[in-house]
């Protein structure tokens, strides 16, 4: 078997866990900036987060978040589905 024909067989294997650390790595990136940056873990950050609660960047900031993780569960359960039918086409 040459190499040119392993890396065929392993290029979807290596994109999906590329992308799976790059999700992974941009939501928990987006979730420090959001603490950091609109609810600080204090008695005056309970009050600042009044104002910062309808900020548009906060808003944005968790938006993203939330919909980076929606997708990733999507992503998981695609290549779940794909296993199960190369498995059950396999076995045949």
């Amino acid at each position: 078997m040459n190499l040119t024909k392993t890396y065929d067989y392993m290029k979807p294997c290596l994109v999906f866990i590329g992308t799976i650390i790059f999700i992974s790595t941009l939501q928990w990136s987006l979730i420090q900036l959001y603490t950091s940056y609109c609810c600080h873990y204090s008695l005056e950050g309970f009050m600042i987060n009044i104002l910062s609660l309808g900020s548009p960047v906060c808003h944005f900031i968790n938006t993203v978040q939330y919909r980076l993780s929606e997708n990733y569960i999507a992503l998981w359960i695609g290549a779940g589905t794909i296993l199960i039918t190369y498995l059950s086409r396999l076995f045949k």
